[in-house]
């Protein structure tokens, strides 16, 4: 048998965070490349998926949604992390 000693929390010299405001448009997709390119992420995580579409998606249509949800699923595919959205919370809500 093997032991391992437990230590709690992350490794904080793993975490990266991009602290400007991402949009899924054609310039932020580029930025997310270039990062997945250079750090390759085992977890990205997405706070909150309204944010990053809501400059180029019309939320009230289905088909918009999916479509720019693809061109992120294709990406995120490509350098194979672990995605983990945060729900969008209505402030009224919290």
């Amino acid at each position: 048998m093997r032991l391992f000693k437990w230590r709690p929390g992350p490794d904080l010299r793993r975490v990266r965070v991009l602290d400007d405001f991402l949009v899924f448009d054609e310039k932020g997709q580029r930025k997310l490349r270039v990062e997945l390119e250079d750090f390759r992420p085992d977890l990205v995580v997405v706070d909150t998926l309204y944010s990053l579409l809501s400059n180029q998606v019309d939320l009230g249509k289905p088909p918009s949604i999916r479509s720019a949800l693809r061109r992120l699923d294709k990406l995120l595919k490509e350098f194979g992390p672990a995605v983990n959205k945060v729900p969008f919370l209505a402030r009224h809500l919290v």
